[in-house]
């Protein structure tokens, strides 16, 4: 394999961003109970409702307990509260309304676990009307949801669907919430489903759908390596959010996943067009498609650029890639700059011999032998008996015929380079003898002929 070949083949390693970007945090979703500063009102008015009535032992606590939440003294509301709860064993209708009351203590200090308990006794309870009960029910749902337990929550929306018969359909926050823990719970596809209706009712009314409706859809896909049916809805995100980098990459990058080069190299190209492309992986991708495109020139300056700005480390692995890009571009000038540079840092030798080939083209002997030197200095070479040739020729066309001498004495020890070696070692003995000759006698032998396919053949 020549260094060339090494070095190009770099090229077809692409950096694949993490596809599954989105956090979909299923907390803090809306809590649907009034808040401490509207119970007064409500107790006011249930107070006179026939069927369900407090005691005056009971109203007066929950008043108490009512203020004591709008201070904030919710350990204190909390043992009114209990007071409540253990007077009115019978009557449901006061335990289940302070066990709520209690939940909500829990809530405000954003202690769900804590909560969890308190709904669940109270939904035990069944002693609210109905529409509250029908709100506690989907409060408990999200009170599960907080803690990451996805299916107890979809038991209770389970309920409170039930409970939904003749009701006003669901509103976009409910649906969404239904996407989202159908989601948690690992159900793609009802998750897909309740995020779809989310989408269409928003397109519905002429408004942009929210973005976590597709970002569920996005992530049930790539969690299912479903990455064909990721570009669709990829477009979508880009389409609506056009200014997210994320996304971007993220096309690119399930692009790359189908190999589909030609796409994620169009996507790179807009998102650096647009100043989008952020992440080191997506611009060395970038580079990396240009290349295979063809257009290498492009893609060594831009590369060049990303460094000289800070915008890309200047690596070992970016410094290699740039040799690749400007060999392919047939840039020599620029291509030796690059090769100076990343050689000092490669793990073998053969980025000097690269160097030293580019050297001998334009007869430059001396920095042949010093990047032969080098190379073997270094190491890792797949031939070094011919790197010797090559360090021994250059000596040669410098005429430093008897420094060349142990270098092909060096060479004499691999079967590769041993015949050619031999004949640059009689070559040399004859042209000291000729020199001896102007003072005596000539030699008695034949000139030997000069090796000069030698010459050419010395790169590893």
């Amino acid at each position: 394999m020549t260094a060339r070949n090494a070095i190009s083949t770099q090229s077809t390693r692409f950096i694949y961003g993490v596809l599954l970007w989105v956090s979909l945090a299923l907390t803090g979703f809306a809590w649907h109970t009034a808040h401490a500063d509207q119970y007064g009102s409500q107790l006011k008015h249930r107070y006179g409702h026939k069927s369900y009535m407090l005691n005056h032992f009971s109203y007066t606590r929950l008043q108490r307990a009512q203020k004591l939440m709008k201070e904030k003294r919710y350990a204190h509301a909390r043992r009114v509260l209990q007071s409540v709860v253990s007077f009115e064993r019978y009557d449901k209708y006061p335990k289940a309304l302070a066990l709520e009351m209690i939940a909500n203590t829990h809530i405000f200090q954003d202690n769900y676990q804590a909560a969890i308990p308190e709904l669940v006794e109270a939904v035990r309870a069944d002693g609210l009307p109905h529409a509250q009960e029908q709100n506690l029910l989907y409060n408990t749902a999200i009170a599960y949801a907080n803690v990451h337990n996805a299916h107890a929550a979809i038991q209770m929306l389970n309920q409170y669907l039930a409970g939904r018969s003749g009701s006003k359909p669901l509103g976009q926050s409910q649906i969404m919430f239904l996407a989202q823990i159908h989601y948690q719970s690992g159900d793609m596809a009802g998750a897909r489903k309740f995020s779809r209706q989310v989408i269409a009712a928003a397109k519905q009314k002429g408004h942009i759908p929210p973005q976590v409706a597709y970002e569920i859809i996005l992530n049930s896909y790539v969690q299912q390596k479903n990455y064909a049916k990721s570009i669709g809805v990829l477009k979508s995100l880009v389409h609506y959010w056009p200014r997210q980098s994320t996304f971007w990459s993220a096309l690119a990058n399930t692009d790359l996943e189908l190999n589909h080069r030609k796409q994620a190299l169009n996507v790179l190209q807009v998102g650096y067009t647009r100043g989008l492309l952020t992440s080191p992986g997506d611009i060395e991708n970038l580079v990396k498609l240009e290349i295979m495109s063809g257009n290498s020139s492009q893609a060594a300056t831009l590369l060049q650029n990303m460094m000289a700005d800070h915008r890309l480390p200047r690596n070992q692995a970016n410094l290699e890639l740039l040799v690749s890009a400007w060999a392919r571009a047939g840039n020599e000038m620029q291509l030796a700059r690059a090769i100076h540079a990343a050689a000092p840092g490669a793990k073998s030798g053969n980025l000097y011999l690269y160097e030293a080939s580019i050297c001998m083209r334009s007869a430059n002997w001396m920095c042949v032998k010093h990047s032969v030197t080098a190379a073997l200095h270094k190491g890792g070479l797949h031939d070094i008996g011919q790197d010797y040739l090559l360090e021994g020729t250059a000596l040669i066309h410098m005429h430093q015929y008897q420094a060349a001498v142990p270098v092909f004495h060096k060479a004499l020890q691999y079967k590769s380079s041993a015949t050619q070696a031999s004949q640059w070692i009689k070559y040399i003995n004859y042209k000291a003898a000729l020199e001896e000759a102007r003072h005596g006698p000539a030699p008695a032998s034949g000139q030997p002929s000069t090796p000069h396919h030698a010459l050419h053949n010395g790169t590893s």
